[in-house]
């Protein structure tokens, strides 16, 4: 799935650390959301995105799970952060982590 990165929240966890909660527009027009807690692997694929994306990038390779009958990004998506700044483009995650920041 492909969407528009609106903005996350951070809030902290009763186990330590903090959870992200990150808001997006899919391409149906629908909001979603998706949970990210800093303690978990897949993090990793997420802190970079995290750090860079602002509100109008574009999110790829997004999948979507069930949770409580509603449909949420699920965090172990291999996202793609395509910036609107930099035409062209497209990232991973190991990609972004390797980028040296000016």
């Amino acid at each position: 799935m492909k969407a528009t990165f609106l903005k996350y929240s951070k809030k902290p966890s009763n186990f330590g650390g903090f959870f992200y909660y990150i808001f997006v527009k899919g391409e149906d027009g629908k909001s979603y959301r998706g949970c990210i807690g800093d303690g978990f692997i897949n993090f990793g694929k997420w802190n970079r995105i995290l750090a860079t994306a602002e509100r109008g990038d574009i999110l790829e390779n997004l999948r979507l799970k069930e949770y409580k009958g509603k449909p949420i990004i699920d965090a172990d998506s291999n996202v793609v952060l395509k910036k609107l700044d930099m035409p062209g483009f497209e990232g991973t995650y190991e990609q972004l982590n390797n980028l040296k920041i000016r």
